[in-house]
Parts: structure tokens; sequence; C-alpha cells
């Protein structure tokens, strides 16, 4: 049985839980800037684009192929950011590790914690302030103080 919001402290899913969530574990695999620049984007909170992300991530890929796996630098970086942000802990070895021997299975899991987190990489960074902004709209369109301005606004308006 699960609890929402799952506990601080403690991951959601294993790092080889990939097939708990079947798309994310497929774009992991098939194309991993696309979950990465998701991840990236949320736990930044906007400041990063998707798409920058995404992107980075794919040339680093690709130009540290031959020397260095620049890539698994850039990604455990984020992994911190996902720890530091939920206190989770360095499992199953260090953030650089994971991302080095298996960078696919670290993607999918950093998405789909998101995602069990009620923070869904694929809807993009969502404000904080959304829902309340929202509720606070509703009361004002049905207080009695938006008819009165609505009314003379009009007669402003009007003449």
């Amino acid at each position: 049985m699960s609890t929402y919001p799952p506990p601080t402290g403690e991951w959601t899913t294993g790092l080889c839980g990939c097939f708990s969530d079947c798309k994310s574990c497929c774009l992991s695999f098939l194309c991993p800037c696309i979950p990465f620049g998701q991840v990236a984007e949320v736990l930044d909170k906007g400041m990063t684009s998707c798409g920058l992300a995404g992107l980075l991530y794919c040339l680093l890929l690709h130009a540290g192929v031959a020397v260095v796996p620049c890539h698994c630098i850039y990604t455990c970086t984020y992994r911190r950011k996902l720890r530091a942000a939920y206190d989770l802990p360095p499992e199953p070895c260090a953030d650089c590790c994971v991302h080095m021997w298996c960078g696919p299975c670290a993607i999918s899991q950093m998405y789909r914690e998101l995602k069990n987190r009620g923070a869904d990489p694929a809807m993009g960074r969502q404000p904080a302030f959304s829902l309340s902004l929202t509720s606070h709209c509703r009361f004002f369109l049905k207080s009695k103080y938006y008819h009165i301005i609505k009314k003379n606004w009009r007669t402003v308006k009007y003449g």
C-alpha cells in the first residue's frame, strides 16, 4: 500500500525498477535526452528548458564517447539535486557511478521519482502558485466585490 506523499529519505522505486513505468523505461533507453531534459527542467524549476538540457546531454553523450563520458558528470549533478530535494540516500552507490554504469536506468529512476512525488516531468515545470491563484480567482469572481467592480467599470467605461 503506497502513501501519498511518499516519505522523504527513501526512493519510491529502485534503480532497476524500470518496468514499473514502461514509458519512461523505453524513452530512457531509446532516446535518453528527452526524459533527462524533462527531469532537468523540473529540478531547475523552469530555469533550464527541456530542449536545452536534452540537447546538451545529447552533445555531451556523443562528444564524450571516445574520450571521457562527460554526460555522466552532467547527469549526476541532477541526481544530486533530486536527492537533496527529497533527502534521498545515494543508493546503490555514488551518483556519478550510477550514471556511469547504468545511465538509462538512473534517468528512468529520476523520472519515476519526480512523477511519484507529484511533479510529472512530461508536463514540464508547473508553477507552485497555480492552484492557490486559481482558487483565489474563483473566490473573487463569486464575491460581491467582483460584481460591484464590474458594475462600476461599465458605468465608467460607457458613461
